[in-house]
């Protein structure tokens, strides 16, 4: 095995070894038991991905408050809600592992993005 793929199985463990990838799994097998739960955080996923991926001019505050009203009682579940807050710890680490690898490989990929995303970008100039 090169060293390439060996660094990344390391990576690998060392995130299922963390605290917070441990206890997202104790929480996700423990929501297996009950499928009519996961139905109903899947289907809280997948409104809070479409808000997030829509293209529509939507006021997200105003839309993401109408989400979390809908499902506020499955969110007092504190299995859901411990379940939830670890895919979202999870998510956040591999964004930053990701953000980090980009940032320190010099691919310009973090200032392509800000020139697209800033509004006084010069691809509108």
């Amino acid at each position: 095995m090169d060293c390439l793929n060996e660094c990344i199985l390391n990576l690998i463990d060392a995130i299922k070894a963390h605290e917070d990838y441990i206890k997202y799994i104790r929480c996700k097998k423990e929501l297996e038991k009950y499928p009519e739960i996961m139905l109903q955080i899947n289907e809280f996923r997948l409104k809070n991905y479409q808000l997030q991926n829509s293209n529509e001019e939507k006021d997200l505050f105003v839309e993401s408050d109408v989400i979390t009203e809908e499902f506020e009682e499955m969110r007092k579940n504190p299995l859901v809600s411990d379940f939830l807050d670890g895919e979202l710890s999870i998510c956040k680490m591999v964004q930053r592992i990701n953000y980090q690898i980009a940032n320190e490989i010099d691919l310009d990929i973090i200032e392509f993005f800000d020139e697209i995303i800033s509004p006084a970008s010069t691809l509108s100039k």
